[in-house]
């Protein structure tokens, strides 16, 4: 009798770990899209690629070199296409449709180029674009400058050296990190609020309750409560300016790093996916040599 019940409670065992191991479900990593540089032997930039991850397949959709990327809308992104020294075909702000893969101008590079620095080149952080999709945000140079669409007027918004921003979804508020420190910039009232320093790159959640940020010094990427500010250490990286971004259920932490090696070419930028509530992490992408990720975005397609 006892060997009957001895029988019976290992098997039901069995059984729960089986239907465990069949119900569990794997870390998020649908709609993620990315674009690259694409550099030569001698680090030159060689053109550029639009990449696709869905149903656990990665695909190269198509080569052009897009930076300062972002959403506008479904299968529509906003960026920069071919802004740098000696490229080919300028187009400054453009929008492109991963589905039919057109390209359509939104604000000519010359424009752009009387509020860029000695260099030509200096552009950090992702446009960003209101719903309605008529006013464009974007650093140029030490200037944060606002494109309305309909009226055609470029003007300087405010003086900044900030490196990374983001539109906020209710749209009154400009987050930006500018010399280690992350602000808040009323649209409305032209005020600015500190929230945390010793920030270097961050992404805020749709609903604004969360800040994921790399750590100015050390290396580590954190997660902050935007109500308590409540801060926890979520994991180390290698690689400075790490871009990171963090799904729309509030659940992952999208980032890139690259591994360090004693074999330069074996310095190759990874993707990963975070899951925050359990640690565990998937990487989804090994880069070719030469490849340097200009944006990472997790929209649904």
């Amino acid at each position: 009798m006892k060997k009957k019940k001895s029988l019976i409670i290992i098997a039901g065992g069995v059984c729960i770990l089986v239907a465990a191991f069949f119900l569990k479900k794997d870390i998020k990593t649908d709609d993620i899209i990315w674009t690259s540089y694409v550099h030569d032997k001698n680090g030159n930039i060689n053109g550029g690629r639009v990449c696709t991850y869905r149903d656990g397949k990665r695909e190269c959709i198509d080569n052009i070199a897009l930076s300062n990327v972002s959403m506008k809308e479904k299968n529509l992104l906003v960026g920069m296409q071919n802004l740098y020294p000696d490229a080919k075909g300028f187009k400054g702000i453009i929008t492109y449709n991963i589905s039919s893969k057109e390209v359509i101008e939104i604000l000519d590079c010359d424009r752009i180029y009387d509020y860029l620095d000695d260099r030509k080149i200096d552009f950090r952080g992702n446009i960003q674009v209101t719903k309605d999709g008529n006013l464009y945000f974007f650093t140029c140079g030490k200037k944060m400058l606002l494109y309305d669409v309909e009226k055609d007027n470029l003007e300087t918004l405010f003086e900044t050296s900030c490196n990374q921003y983001v539109l906020n979804e209710g749209e009154p508020c400009l987050y930006f990190s500018e010399n280690g420190i992350l602000f808040q910039y009323n649209l409305t009232e032209h005020t600015k609020d500190k929230i945390i320093d010793q920030v270097n790159n961050f992404t805020i959640s749709r609903d604004e309750t969360l800040i994921i940020y790399e750590d100015r010094k050390k290396r580590e990427l954190f997660l902050m409560e935007m109500e308590t500010g409540k801060k926890e250490k979520l994991l180390e990286v290698n690689y400075v300016d790490n871009l990171i971004y963090i799904s729309e259920d509030n659940k992952c932490l999208l980032y890139t790093d690259y591994k360090e090696s004693m074999i330069p070419t074996n310095r190759r930028v990874e993707i990963y996916v975070f899951e925050l509530e359990t640690g565990k992490q998937k990487k989804i992408y090994r880069g070719d040599y030469g490849d340097n990720i200009r944006s990472v975005l997790w929209e649904k397609l």
